[in-house]
């Protein structure tokens, strides 16, 4: 029996689609106060997937709830996680991220798991190059200039190799950032919505991305062949975000991005939007972490996962345009 952590969000309702279209059952892991928009949009055409679906309340910092939830369960890919970059959520990044993993390898020891994917994030490896890449051997972790959420997800793969070192076979999958049907007020599904919105600005950083559903068959072939003790970093593309926004704006049909602000107006944003949150009570949408994000290039290599399933990815502008639709769809 395979068993889904974080089952409404991005990447956990993909991979339920997909397993579920494969054939298997599937436990799915949510909290009582899970937002099920995400998932219902997916399998709003698909109700017969659905009853390959069994649902279990269970949360990563209640570990006797993750033991109950083990019950059975030979396979788990573990796509919790909390993400936020606003500083009074600190301790609960570092909380769920962190002691959250902890909890569920503990649960897999105690439980008998046969195999673990977890899923990480590029954020949380090193900072060496080769060839002008990140590489999943970029193993010196700098903690210094790193966001929380950073941290936690490093901290987080180290319980995994803790759990690997006391019996569980585990491996890591780090992805880029990831487009696709998610919560379009949040992360990185929030880009559609802004530019949706109408957004003429751009920065000169550069990332990496890749498709949702890419993210979902790596780690479903992975476990297939009983992968082991490995990292793998899920990218198709590196792009600037100029060229990212303008892909969306074009396929949403709207006014591509035309103005770079100089970087000393980018900080000057933040702190106003800083004040704007504690006065609001509101999370702020601009932060220090966001901003710097936005303004530094980062390429990532994508040849281990590609040499290990001989894996052709689905190209940026094929997932920009498909996310789009998905996002118009969920607007009516």
């Amino acid at each position: 029996m395979i068993l889904v952590t974080g089952a409404t969000g991005l990447v956990g309702v993909q991979l339920l689609f997909d397993l579920t279209s494969q054939g298997s059952t599937v436990v799915a892991m949510k909290r009582s106060t899970s937002n099920m928009t995400v998932f219902n949009n997916t399998f709003k055409n698909h109700q017969n997937l659905t009853e390959k679906i069994n649902w279990v309340k269970a949360d990563l910092l209640d570990p006797l709830s993750l033991e109950k939830a083990l019950i059975n369960i030979d396979y788990v890919y573990h796509c919790a996680a909390f993400v936020s970059f606003d500083s009074k959520e600190v301790n609960k990044v570092l909380e769920i991220n962190i002691d959250g993993t902890a909890n569920l390898v503990n649960a897999c020891l105690e439980n008998g798991v046969k195999h673990f994917c977890h899923v990480s994030s590029v954020s949380a490896l090193g900072n060496k190059l080769v060839n002008g890449k990140l590489t999943e051997k970029a193993e010196a972790f700098s903690f210094k200039n790193k966001s929380t959420y950073a941290i936690s997800k490093h901290k987080a793969e180290r319980e995994v190799w803790r759990a690997r070192a006391e019996g569980l076979k585990a491996f890591v999958v780090s992805p880029t950032i990831i487009f696709g049907r998610g919560d379009w007020n949040t992360g990185s599904s929030a880009l559609f919505t802004k530019l949706n919105k109408g957004f003429p600005f751009y920065t000169s950083g550069v990332n990496g991305f890749v498709d949702v559903r890419d993210v979902s068959n790596c780690m479903i072939r992975l476990m297939k062949k009983q992968i082991d003790g490995e990292t793998y970093i899920l990218c198709s593309e590196n792009l600037s975000y100029k060229e990212i926004f303008t892909l969306t704006a074009q396929a949403l049909n709207k006014k591509p991005p035309f103005i770079k602000p100089p970087n000393w107006l980018n900080h000057i944003f933040w702190r106003l939007e800083y004040f704007r949150s504690k006065i609001s009570g509101y999370p702020p949408v601009i932060t220090r972490e966001t901003v710097a994000t936005s303004m530094t290039k980062s390429y990532f290599s994508n040849e281990k996962i590609k040499k290990e399933l001989n894996y052709e990815f689905i190209t940026i502008k094929e997932s920009v345009k498909n996310t789009c639709k998905l996002f118009l769809e969920d607007q009516q």
